[in-house]
């Protein structure tokens, strides 16, 4: 059986119920015109991820209550692992009151609960040992379920998925803020922001696949739209049985004639890659004028000034060699770097 991906904690029910319009005062009556209780908060991550196919597992706890076993029962339906999920009479269920009007505006109530499991169980952890990706989605009302998911985080060997969760979200939303710019301005931070986008999506597809041994659907979910790197050029690379492949398809669009030459390494290709990124950004910053482009330009070269610096930090740290601290420092050659 393949790895599954492991979803922990908020485990809620969803009690959705449809209005047609907001405000509602008080003495109100209005006609709900949906109403359904089911799986909800993280679930709905679990569930989305059985419909791509993949393997899932739950870890929580629920209520022996009708909210936790329209929980299970809806997991269960879509053909998740529910075998390690807590279910406890001491436990009540948390729920969301989710209230949607006829323009699809959301609002909630939400009822936390009581849980109970503050540590990781034992039989939890063979479980996340064994997972290829972990998600937890960061919501937490009860005491101690912060600390439950750092436990479980530090558990897992290869929390690879979490971090580009993480990424993802904050690409999306930075690609979303490049879009309100305009005019010249605009394009400049835009290829600025689809660069770094590529950036992500280049070493997802080289570290995801090449490294952690991720599965192409899994690393697929998580690309980034809407970044410089195509995405069949990106479908391709993580197609790739072959590292050295996967890493001239990536590195061709970032310098076709170090792609030509330099040994098929992830540091390699995450070297090109920053040069560019730093290339843009003093582009956009030496723009004559005073502008909010200038402004992007100047902070995208401080994040590089700040890399180095932690780069400097950590070599010393560890002992590294003046000669290797440099060669890691950006901008650095190719040529160089391939042979650190």
């Amino acid at each position: 059986m393949p790895a599954p991906v492991v979803v922990i904690a908020d485990l809620i029910a969803d009690l959705s119920m449809h209005i047609p319009a907001f405000p509602v005062q008080a003495t109100d009556l209005q006609r709900v015109t949906y109403l359904e209780l089911g799986p909800g908060g993280s679930c709905n991550t679990a569930i989305m991820a059985a419909r791509l196919g993949l393997d899932v597992m739950c870890l929580g706890e629920l209520g022996y209550d009708a909210f936790g076993e329209a929980v299970l029962e809806g997991l269960q339906s879509e053909g998740i692992d529910c075998g390690h999920i807590v279910v406890s009479p001491a436990v009540r269920t948390p729920v969301a009151g989710v209230v949607v009007d006829s323009a699809g505006e959301p609002a909630y109530l939400g009822y936390r609960g009581e849980l109970r499991v503050n540590a990781l169980p034992e039989s939890w952890r063979q479980e996340i040992r064994n997972a290829c990706a972990i998600f937890a989605d960061g919501w937490a009302e009860t005491e101690g379920v912060i600390a439950l998911v750092l436990e479980a985080f530090r558990e897992a060997t290869e929390p690879f998925l979490a971090e580009a969760a993480l990424d993802r979200a904050y690409l999306l939303l930075l690609l979303r803020h490049a879009r309100a710019v305009r005019g010249e301005d605009g394009d400049g931070v835009r290829r600025l922001v689809r660069h770094e986008i590529a950036i992500f999506n280049t070493m997802l597809a080289m570290r995801g696949r090449h490294h952690y041994q991720l599965p192409p659907e899994l690393l697929g979910a998580a690309f980034v739209p809407g970044g410089s790197l195509e995405r069949a050029t990106f479908d391709k690379a993580i197609a790739c049985e072959e590292q050295a492949a996967a890493f001239r398809l990536l590195a061709a669009p970032l310098d076709p004639q170090g792609a030509a030459v330099a040994q098929p390494e992830a540091s390699v290709l995450e070297t090109m890659a920053w040069n560019r990124y730093l290339r843009l950004a003093n582009a956009l910053f030496r723009q004559s004028r005073m502008s909010i482009g200038v402004a992007v330009g100047f902070a995208a070269i401080r994040r590089i000034e700040l890399a180095n610096l932690i780069t400097l930090c950590e070599g010393m740290r560890m002992g590294m060699e003046p000669f290797r601290l440099r060669q890691r420092l950006i901008p650095r050659s190719i040529l160089e770097d391939a042979h650190v």
